[in-house]
């Protein structure tokens, strides 16, 4: 079985190329996912508690956003907690305005299958991004 930190990898990998089946397969079904933002401003902003939930929070943020560069630190690990930390760009769609972003994932892993995820980034940066979207 793989570990957590090579699960969250995969995950990692599986998002950026667009794989909703890996995605979907590493996600436990009762995960709990959690976005810090400003919830109806910022797509994806929110808490779900279901794979279903997470994948259209996933989408969302698929969706309405173009990612222009994006860094990421090797992630911690300690059991089957996995802390990363990164920085990037992205572009929003409805206003095409360009966001700067440090952020820091925080997932949970058990048996192979992400059970947790929170996001922490800079949420006023993203709300002014959005700010006038339709």
């Amino acid at each position: 079985m793989a570990s957590p930190s090579e699960t969250v990898r995969r995950f990692y990998a599986a998002f950026g190329g667009g794989d909703t089946e890996t995605m979907w397969a590493i996600l436990a079904p009762d995960v709990r996912w959690t976005a810090a933002g400003a919830c109806g401003v910022v797509p994806w902003a929110g808490a779900a508690h279901t794979r279903e939930a997470a994948m259209v929070s996933i989408e969302a943020w698929r969706g309405a956003i173009e990612g222009l560069e994006s860094q990421r630190e090797l992630p911690l690990s300690d059991g089957e907690c996995v802390v990363v930390r990164g920085q990037g760009r992205y572009r929003v769609r409805s206003t095409n305005r360009v966001v700067a972003d440090r952020w820091v994932h925080m997932w949970q892993v058990r048996g192979g299958r992400i059970i947790a995820f929170d996001e922490y980034g800079d949420t006023a940066a993203a709300a002014a991004g959005f700010a006038g979207a339709r």
